[in-house]
Parts: structure tokens; sequence; C-alpha cells
């Protein structure tokens, strides 16, 4: 029988150049951070600064969620990667059928 390693080598090959190719960079949110004045003039400040902060909580979820996505999407790939590498070297172990 031969040794499970060059199996395990190509999967950790695959999975690397996967993970190489989906992060070139880090992305970081282009979110506008509201600032808080030290005082709020009246009732419409205070109401302009919550509606700010809502636009910047949904822009971080909306972030998220797109990167939550694609990981999904990524390890799917991946995945699908893995099982053909082991299809393939294990259709190479078979030994060949005469005719």
């Amino acid at each position: 029988m031969r040794s499970p390693l060059p199996l395990v080598a190509g999967l950790s090959l695959l999975l690397s150049i996967t993970t190489a190719y989906a992060h070139r960079f880090e992305e970081s949110p282009t979110c506008a951070k509201p600032r808080k004045p030290a005082q709020f003039i009246d009732e419409l400040a205070k109401t302009d600064f919550q509606i700010k902060v809502d636009r910047f909580r949904v822009c971080l979820d909306n972030f998220i969620t797109q990167h939550n996505t694609a990981m999904t999407k990524h390890q799917g790939s991946a995945e699908k990667a893995a099982k053909i590498w082991q299809q393939f070297s294990e259709s190479e172990r078979a030994p060949a059928t005469r005719e």
C-alpha cells in the first residue's frame, strides 16, 4: 500500500494555491465612521448623528455579509479541488485492467 503522504501534500498544495489567489490583499471596509459631537446642539443634530450611526452599521453589516459569502464560495471551491485530486490519485493507484 502506498503512503498517503503524496495525497496529503497534493491537497495541501491545492488549498494553499486557492487561498493565495483568493487573498492577494486584505480589504478594509470603506464605511464612514460618524463622529459624535461633545454636545448635541438640538434634537435635529442628535437625529442626524443617529442616522449616520445607522448607515455605518448597515455598511459594516453589508461588508461582513459580502465577505462571509465569498469565504463560503472559496471554501466550496477548495473542497471541490481537493475532491478532484482525491479522485485522480485514487484512479492512479487502481490496478490497470488488461484488455
